[in-house]
């Protein structure tokens, strides 16, 4: 029987044995005895394969017994066992399904090794097959059905079933312990696993599902079928309005905050498209649970505003994005499509206080990036025949940037639309804009006071708050799961700050019922970010996080860079001391909850406002503790560098602050004396 051989461009995994762990080694060239008690002599591709080994060592106490499963001499499966005591060990090891590879012999390795070294090899043959029973089994609307063979590794069943006919594939029992092979979806492929493969129509009725266990392809995937996973979540496609969309491997699409202007969601989960027909790309944020959409040319290439169709408007600015606040005036990963909802209409909703936020400023253009010399009207909108703001709170400038009007005030959790219509030419442009409710929101308060916002952030505008004050979160979230900031709240839930008035931002966890971290700000009378006189120490930097290291893996971001406003504002918890904590990790972890410091850098500085003007000097005092970590010679005047040689430990929890009691404050600048810096591991 010829030998199983995988594809060239099958990619083949290596796992390594862990080493044991001893204090001293007696080396030996002499293994532990294998006896191969059992192993399954047939295998199914999808299936696994059972063996029972005896393992015993005359001199030598076990250390591992490493399985592994080789096809042509290539590894594809491997499995590690710790071998503590002498005796037999029985386990399964899987047999992998890939496309076109016929029946065949693989071999079965046993590496017993004992603390010595010493290594014992023994092979075992196994015969592999791939399922071609003469039918399968499938369950469609609650009935067991039988999928018959039609041809070689290919099944096909007609019937009437709903427009979800989704379901795995069984085969008979494949053994005498009764084992049957469950072949399901990858996402892209039938592959061995319990979800099923997404057998889909538009509607109920009489159709054929087929599925090929040669080619792993199975159909029809359903009108609208977006089959987009988590290893494979960018694809183009083309998209018709009030059609519902299959996501296959996202189960729970229907509780997903989508896009307001691209997608509509029934109270029932189905997803259906709102913009017109066309070819769009979707990428998902399995993370964000997001689905951002760009409108497409063709394949390759963006569709734009250049007097053919299809046509595009792209939106640039500051302080704004989607799903959550994105980069300042980037058109790479802040540049976001407007919805064309109708022939020439083109839409872009915000919600204020997590789409969009204080010193917003936004603007369109004709494509993803500037305006160009060579392009037919600019590039961008600089003005527009007519401007319709039904809300009286924003500007538009005559260089088309849009922002707050002066004195004007945008209601947290409040959709804001702006529409475009240039059915009359772009000459001729229109700039529509109203408030719309975008989605209901939770009923959630701070010590009574209520909450507002949507989505996963929510917010509290001023409330005020006295040390030593308990702080209970209460309404439609829980707090299982919260996490304290340690600058802000005792570890018994006090108030850690000093007497004011305070902004809180509450973020919810990913399934939305529970609050996960709350932020913290200190404001005046009228809800304003105060400056350092009024009690407001801001901290930026490209080395320090709010939350997590790891921007991708949490929905806030991690690093707090160089944003101008949205710094981080320090905790005064006593009067003229400012503090700012947290664990010391290494650069973009992105696991341990308030990881602040990175372990190997630092480079940060502290403003006396939020954003750019007032700020650290650099003639200020280290305390001796803070001289063992930090550089006193500086580098850029006011940024503060760890000392060079100098690493934070992993895990550790550091405390910096910042005391003013000796200096004179005036507004957002020191007029005398020298602030002194603290810097400890705690």
């Amino acid at each position: 029987m010829k030998r199983l051989i995988i594809a060239a461009a099958l990619a083949i995994a290596t796992l390594t044995a862990c080493q044991p762990e001893v204090r001293q080694v007696k080396f030996t060239d002499k293994g532990p005895a294998v006896t191969v008690q059992s192993v399954d002599g047939l295998a199914y591709m999808g299936g696994s394969i059972a063996f029972a080994v005896d393992i015993t060592d005359a001199e030598f106490t076990l250390s591992t017994l490493k399985v592994e499963l080789l096809f042509d001499e290539s590894v594809v499966e491997s499995t590690t066992i710790r071998t503590k005591e002498y005796g037999v060990y029985q386990d399964f090891i899987r047999v992998p399904l890939y496309a076109k590879i016929p029946d065949g012999t693989a071999t079965l390795r046993f590496t017993a090794q004992n603390t010595g070294l010493g290594i014992t090899v023994v092979d075992k043959d196994v015969d592999i097959k791939r399922p071609d029973f003469d039918k399968l089994y499938v369950t469609i609307g609650g009935k067991d059905l039988e999928f018959p063979r039609v041809d070689k590794y290919k099944y096909a069943l007609t019937g009437t079933f709903p427009a979800d006919a989704s379901t795995t594939l069984r085969t008979p029992k494949v053994n005498d312990r009764g084992d049957v092979v469950t072949l399901g979806w990858s996402g892209s492929a039938i592959n061995a696993s319990e979800t099923p493969i997404p057998f889909k129509m538009g509607a109920a009725g009489t159709y054929t599902i087929e599925a090929d266990l040669w080619e792993l392809t199975a159909s029809p995937l359903g009108k609208g079928s977006i089959d987009l996973s988590e290893s494979n979540n960018t694809g183009v496609f083309n998209l018709v309005p009030d059609t519902p969309l299959l996501f296959p491997n996202i189960p729970t699409i229907g509780s997903w905050e989508l896009d307001y202007d691209f997608f509509n969601v029934t109270n029932d989960g189905v997803v259906t498209f709102k913009a017109i027909a066309g070819l769009y790309k979707l990428r998902v944020d399995f993370s964000k649970k997001w689905i951002e959409v760009e409108a497409m040319e063709n394949e390759n290439d963006r569709a734009e505003l250049d007097g053919t169709d299809p046509e595009a408007i792209w939106c640039i600015g500051q302080q704004f994005g989607k799903p959550g606040i994105g980069p300042s005036w980037n058109t790479t990963d802040g540049a976001y499509c407007l919805a064309q909802v109708a022939p020439g209409i083109h839409q872009f909703s915000l919600v204020y206080g997590t789409q969009l936020s204080s010193g917003f400023r936004i603007k369109f253009f004709h494509q993803k990036g500037w305006g160009r010399s060579d392009s037919k009207w600019g590039g961008e909108f600089k003005s527009y025949a007519a401007v319709n703001d039904e809300t009286g709170l924003f500007d538009v400038a005559s260089t088309g940037d849009i922002a707050a009007a002066s004195g004007k005030q945008l209601e947290e959790g409040m959709g804001y639309r702006f529409t475009i219509d240039i059915t009359g030419g772009v000459e001729a442009a229109v700039l529509n804009i109203k408030s719309v409710k975008l989605t209901e929101g939770l009923s959630i308060s701070v010590n009574g006071v209520k909450a507002k916002g949507a989505g996963d952030v929510y917010k509290v505008a001023l409330i005020p708050l006295k040390q030593g004050d308990a702080l209970s979160i209460s309404g439609d979230a829980g707090i299982d799961g919260f996490v304290p900031d340690p600058d802000f709240i005792t570890p018994d839930g006090k108030f850690n700050a000093v007497d004011g008035n305070y902004a809180i931002e509450l973020h919810l966890d990913a399934t939305k019922k529970n609050v996960e971290f709350a932020r913290f700000w200190r404001v005046d009378d009228a809800g304003n970010n105060v400056n350092l006189e009024g009690g407001g120490c801001y901290f930026m930097g490209g080395t320090v996080a709010f939350i997590y290291q790891n921007a991708d893996v949490q929905k806030w971001p991690g690093i707090v860079n160089w944003p101008g406003t949205g710094g981080l504002q320090m905790a005064q918890v006593k009067p003229g001391i400012f503090q700012v904590s947290g664990y010391a990790v290494p650069a973009l972890e992105g696991v341990t909850p308030y990881a602040r410091w990175q372990t190997e850098a630092m480079n940060v500085k502290y403003f006396y406002q939020d954003g750019w003007g007032g700020e650290a000097s650099g003639d200020h005092v280290l305390t001796d503790r803070a001289l063992e970590l930090l550089d006193p010679n500086r580098g850029d005047v006011g940024n503060i560098y760890l000392k060079e040689g100098v690493t934070l430990e992993e895990g550790a929890f550091y405390v910096m602050t910042i005391d003013f009691t000796g200096c004179t404050i005036s507004g957002a600048s020191l007029a005398s004396g020298k602030e002194v810096i603290d810097f400890y591991k705690k």
